[in-house]
């Protein structure tokens, strides 16, 4: 991916964009639908409300610690590869879940993945962002981008749940 461009009237929304704000809306429905496990926990497991809090923060604290590697990773590497990775972690803890029948060491080590999955796809993609859009519409780009996430906060969890 190349730095920002700055001809005069370039276009927001380049093959390049779009495709990064699909994949940004992909990963965003898988991640968000996660915001279910709290109701899974509950009515499958019989979790306690303590039980589910740590199991939840686990993916933040994942998350969180990983940040600093992340972006001295996708510095050094690029952007591409680590956009890549978060998507596959993201299936593989998600395609883990079918394994969990009771509370235990693989729940949070599942969760801990989806915070580094999450980590790794999303500030590798919101720098990509930055390289791909013209410099004066850099705060449009943003905010699209920002919307791919949000949105599939809300829309993930109401379609998957039925």
């Amino acid at each position: 991916m190349s730095g920002p461009r700055s001809e005069p009237g370039a276009p927001l929304f380049t093959r390049q964009l779009v495709v990064l704000l699909v994949a940004q809306l992909c990963f965003g429905f898988a991640f968000s639908t996660f915001f279910l496990l709290p109701k899974y926990l509950t009515v499958e497991l019989g979790s306690s409300a303590t039980t589910i809090g740590l199991v939840m923060a686990a993916a933040s604290a994942a998350g969180v610690l990983a940040v600093p590697l992340v972006g001295t990773w996708i510095d050094r590497w690029g952007r591409k590869p680590f956009i890549t990775l978060g998507a596959a972690l993201t299936a593989l803890s998600a395609f883990g879940f079918l394994l969990v029948d009771s509370e235990g060491p693989l729940l949070y080590a599942l969760r801990a993945l989806q915070g580094f999955a999450f980590a790794l796809g999303f500030n590798a993609a919101a720098t990509a962002v930055t390289d791909l859009a013209p410099r004066e519409r850099m705060g449009q780009a943003i905010g699209f981008f920002g919307l791919t996430l949000l949105s599939m906060n809300a829309l993930a969890p109401a379609i998957a749940e039925p």
